[in-house]
């Protein structure tokens, strides 16, 4: 019987050794700072819904379009807009032709916007000719959540 013992003991010692692993991981940081700027605000307006409906949610985009001497607003789905809508637009202060979307970046919280029933879209233009970054903007909702939503949208060029 001991012998059965000991012979049972070393096979699940050797069964456990045969399927312990190693592995090793590479890790690295690539450190890159960015550029100050300043932005004015954005401000995508008053949005006045109807009522919930029963029979689907209350949803629509409102689009922001910037550009060198345009600005449009478009509202299409559900509600009203009022007040003074402005998209956002950033002067950078390093004017140079080389600076192409891919170095900006813009950086802001979607889970917070996404509870309160929104979802954000910012597509950045840069116009060498006068230093400016226009923050195109799209702004779905879905039944957004009533009153005031505020939140920081962080807006950093990358020095190349």
């Amino acid at each position: 019987m001991r012998k059965y013992f000991l012979l049972s003991g070393m096979a699940l010692m050797a069964a456990t050794n045969a399927m312990s692993a190693d592995g090793v991981i590479n890790a690295r940081v690539d450190v890159k700072y960015a550029t100050q700027t300043s932005c004015s605000d954005m401000d995508f307006g008053t949005l006045i819904l109807p009522p919930l409906k029963d029979d689907g949610p209350v949803s629509g985009t409102i689009t922001l379009g910037n550009g060198e001497d345009y600005m449009t607003v478009a509202l299409t789905g559900d509600g009203v807009l009022k007040g003074s809508p402005e998209a956002g637009v950033c002067i950078y202060e390093e004017s140079t032709e080389t600076l192409t979307n891919n170095e900006i970046i813009v950086d802001f919280d979607a889970a917070y916007l996404e509870s309160r029933g929104f979802e954000l879209t910012i597509n950045p233009e840069y116009i060498y000719s006068n230093g400016s970054v226009y923050l195109n903007s799209i702004l779905k909702y879905t039944d957004p959540v009533e009153g005031e939503t505020s939140f920081t949208i962080n807006i950093y060029f990358l020095n190349e």
